[in-house]
């Protein structure tokens, strides 16, 4: 008995999604950012309005201060919808955690003058609550902005920042003990002085 293989070319009957079609044409096929991008901002068939805004629709673009006639003219030059954002947060994170190692191994912390760490603390320990009203920020942005192209690069952004605070917590309880983050908040709590109005409390969101 005898097997005879043939190839063959199957032609797709469509290159894309008819919403992103829309936007690209219906003769090239999409990338996976644009099928995450393009038509994805739900416009139509909301069930009912928000009872803690009822003048709204859930998705309103009359919410949002930037009025455009085309949502998706915004467009992500890195390209970036989830998958390819994680992709690349991992790697910057295990770059991070290499550094990490590198300084906890050789112990290099514990060669730092003492004046030049408690320098570094309060530089840097009040930075956490600057990532952390970026984050809160951008969180509102992805909340009632409009628009997938506009959102959803927010909501990544907010989660740089929510990372970004968290290497900083974790810098502050290597050059220093837990206490270091409860100054934080606050310079002049420590000093005794006016801080800098951008680290002032409440100035950054309600920290």
């Amino acid at each position: 008995m005898t097997v005879d293989l043939h190839a063959r070319e199957i032609a797709p009957l469509r290159n894309t999604y008819a919403h992103v079609a829309k936007y690209i044409g219906d003769d090239k096929p999409a990338s996976r950012y644009q099928e995450a991008t393009l038509g994805a901002q739900p416009s139509a068939n909301f069930h009912y309005r928000p009872t803690w805004d009822p003048e709204h629709e859930l998705f309103d673009p009359s919410r949002s201060a930037v009025k455009l006639v085309d949502w998706y003219v915004l467009r992500d030059p890195r390209q970036f919808y989830y998958a390819t954002w994680t992709m690349t947060r991992a790697r910057q994170q295990d770059a991070l955690e290499a550094n990490y190692q590198f300084v906890e191994s050789r112990g290099l912390v514990a060669k730092i003058p003492d004046a030049v760490r408690a320098k570094a603390c309060d530089v840097l320990m009040p930075l956490r609550h600057v990532a952390w009203g970026g984050n809160m920020n951008n969180c509102s942005i992805a909340a009632y902005g409009y628009g997938t192209a506009f959102t959803a690069p927010a909501m990544f952004h907010a989660m740089d920042h929510l990372g970004a605070a968290q290497f900083i917590t974790r810098l502050g309880l290597a050059l220093d003990e837990p206490g270091v983050l409860e100054a934080g908040q606050c310079v002049a709590e420590r000093r005794g002085v006016a801080a800098p109005a951008p680290l002032r409390r409440g100035h950054l969101g309600g920290v």
